[in-house]
């Protein structure tokens, strides 16, 4: 299986926050250095891990607290699916709550960490980073079958 042409982001959160997760990233916003993105959101439930991997997104925006699910275990199972390499976790902080930084966020284990309220720049930042690394990391014919455990 070779490599999407258009990089992906899988944006996990409450539907009250898609907005500000997304709108940085979409057709509206200035151009990335990267290109476009396909952006897929999803609250956390059970269609969460199906997304994945269907997807194959080079990266995971995820916030730290989610109505219908924990982003703890949803972090792990996703990171158990892939090499860990293949995929860079952004994990959005609380604006109140027990996880507002990154060292807070520490458990999660984030590749990237974005503080609330977030800034559109903070959130293309890190997902132009996290896209490059993934891509480095798959290499141009990666196989992005599912581990086998």
């Amino acid at each position: 299986m070779s490599e999407p042409a258009q990089p992906c982001v899988l944006v996990v959160c409450d539907p009250g926050r898609v907005g500000e997760l997304v709108g940085p990233l979409g057709p509206e916003a200035p151009p990335l250095p990267i290109g476009p993105v396909t952006v897929i959101a999803t609250s956390g439930g059970d269609d969460t891990i199906d997304e994945f991997a269907e997807r194959k997104p080079h990266v995971v925006i995820v916030t730290a607290t989610l109505a219908e699910g924990d982003a703890a275990t949803l972090i792990e199972s996703l990171r158990g699916m892939v090499p860990r390499a293949h995929v860079v976790v952004i994990v959005v902080g609380d604006e109140q709550g027990p996880i507002r930084t990154m060292i807070d966020a520490f458990d999660l284990q984030p590749d990237r960490f974005v503080t609330s309220p977030v800034a559109p720049n903070a959130i293309r930042y890190a997902v132009t980073g996290g896209v490059e690394a993934a891509r480095l990391a798959r290499g141009p014919d990666a196989n992005l079958s599912p581990r086998r455990t």
